[in-house]
C-alpha cells in the first residue's frame, strides 16, 4: 500500500479527487488530506507520503512552494499537480518537481485515472529497486560479519557489539539483520564457527584438549569442553578416541 496526500484549498475537489481514487484503487493507497500548503508541509513531514496529488493555485503558499519544501526533507516523493490554468511558467516548474504528471482542470476521470495508474507504475518500479538496493547492501553487511568472525573466532572477547563497532553500525541493528536475514542469532554461528576449528584441531593428536580450547576463542576448558559436548554430542576426549 502506498501512501497518498491530497492537497486542494477547495473542500469538494479535495474530496472528489480522494474519493475518485479510493473507489478506483482500493487497498492501493492510505490517504491523507490537507486543504493548505502549509497544512500539507506539515503532514507530509509525519506522513510521509510516497505520491503527492496537489493543486497549484493555493493562498499563501501555492502548490509548487509546498512540494519544494517537502522534497527537502522527502527527496523520492512523486508530484501530480492539478491547475486551472495552462500557464507554461508552471508546467515548467512542475518538471522540475519530479512531477509525474501536470492535470487541468476540469478533471476528466477516466484521464485522471489513466494518470494515476501510471503512477502507480512508477512507484512500484521505484520500489523494487530500492528493495533490491538494500537487499544488496544487507548481503554485504552479512559477508561482512562472516568475514569478522572467520579473522577473530580465536578471540575470547568476540561479541556482537565488537562485530557492530568494526562494522560501524549499532549493535540491535546487526543482531536483528543478521536473524533476519539467516534465521539464527550471530551468538549461534560464533559457536558454530568455534567448534567446527575445534573439530579439525582436535583430529591432530598433538594438540591438547586445553590448547584446542585457547586456539577456538575459549579461556576456560570446562565450559568449552560443555559447548563441544553441546555441539557434537560428546566431550572433546571423548571426539579424540
Amino acid at each position: 500500500m502506498y501512501r497518498l496526500l491530497v492537497v486542494d484549498d477547495e473542500a469538494y475537489s479535495r474530496d472528489g479527487i480522494s474519493s475518485l481514487i479510493t473507489k478506483s484503487f482500493p487497498e492501493v493507497f492510505r490517504i491523507e488530506k490537507a486543504s493548505s500548503g502549509m497544512e500539507g508541509i506539515r503532514i507530509a513531514r509525519s506522513f510521509q507520503p510516497d505520491l503527492v496529488i496537489s493543486d497549484v493555485r493555493m493562498p499563501r503558499i501555492d502548490g509548487l512552494n509546498m512540494c519544494r519544501q517537502i522534497i527537502e526533507c522527502l527527496p523520492q516523493v512523486r508530484f501530480i499537480f492539478i491547475s486551472g490554468y495552462s500557464e507554461l511558467e508552471y508546467y515548467r516548474s512542475a518538471l522540475k518537481l519530479h512531477a509525474l504528471s501536470f492535470v487541468e482542470k476540469p478533471v476528466v476521470p477516466e484521464e485522471f485515472i489513466a494518470e494515476i495508474e501510471r503512477a502507480i507504475s512508477i512507484l512500484d518500479v521505484s520500489r523494487v529497486s530500492t528493495e533490491i538496493n538494500q537487499e544488496s547492501d544487507e548481503s554485504v553487511y552479512i559477508r561482512n560479519i562472516h568475514q569478522y568472525v572467520s579473522t577473530h573466532f580465536a578471540d575470547p572477547e568476540l561479541s556482537v557489539a565488537q562485530i557492530a563497532d568494526a562494522l560501524h553500525l549499532s549493535r540491535n541493528y546487526v543482531g536483528s539483520l543478521y536473524k533476519k536475514t539467516t534465521g539464527t542469532a550471530i551468538t549461534s554461528y560464533i559457536n558454530e564457527v568455534r567448534m567446527e576449528k575445534a573439530i579439525i584441531l582436535l583430529q591432530d593428536p598433538k594438540n591438547r584438549v586445553n590448547e584446542v580450547g585457547v586456539l577456538v576463542g575459549f579461556d576456560n576448558t570446562d565450559y568449552f569442553t560443555r559447548k563441544f559436548k553441546e555441539y557434537t554430542g560428546k566431550t572433546p576426549s571423548e571426539f579424540r578416541r
